[in-house]
Order: C-alpha cells, then structure tokens, then sequence
C-alpha cells in the first residue's frame, strides 16, 4: 500500500469517475484493489485515488473508448435545467452528451 497526499491530486481521482469511465460500480474497483488487478494509491486519510495511467489502461484492456451520456428534461421550460445535468455529466468524465427535450405525456391522445 503507498500514501500519496500531494503527488496524486492532478492526475488521480477517487472511485466516481473511474468507475463512471469503465462502466464498472465502484465497489467493483474496491474488490479489483484488493486482489490487486488494478494500481491504486491511498491518501494519508486511506481512500483510494486511481491514477489517470491506470484507467487508461483499463479502458484498453475492456475496450472502452468513448463514453457517452444521455440528459433529458420533459419542456423547454426546463432548459436551464438540461444545461445542469449536461454540466454535471461533464464533470463525471463523459465525453459526449445526447439531450433531448420534451414530453412523454400526450394529453391529447384518445383513452382506449
């Protein structure tokens, strides 16, 4: 086990991105540390940081290249919203994002 504090903050994260990038659940990622299938160091407090190398590593070996999100609100109304959830898809390490707007309810449609 290495603790790194302060070399690991720009190129490694914690378990939510990596597990979003390899489309794995983070407990996966624990499990995978643990039998040593994946190169993880820990910060002074214990947690897990992966490095950026390590993903990408990963995600050759699972052959994941792209990531893609999808971001839906029922009404234009609710753009500003759209635009929040595109913003934190973003953030997550999605490298592209699909919107859609509008509503699944078609108040006109007859009752059958």
């Amino acid at each position: 086990m290495f603790v790194v504090e302060w070399a690991c903050r720009s190129v490694c994260t914690l378990l939510k991105k990596p597990a979003l990038l390899l489309g794995l659940h983070p407990r996966t990622i624990q499990k995978w540390d643990k039998r040593g299938k994946i190169w993880v160091l820990r910060t002074l407090g214990g947690r897990r940081r992966i490095p950026e190398s390590e993903i990408r590593r990963l995600q050759g070996e699972r052959g994941i290249r792209w990531v893609i999100g999808y971001a839906r609100v029922s009404s234009p109304t609710q753009r500003a919203d759209l635009e929040r959830q595109v913003e934190y898809l973003r953030q997550g390490g999605v490298q592209e994002v699909v919107t859609n707007v509008g509503s699944g309810l078609n108040e006109k449609k007859r009752a059958s």
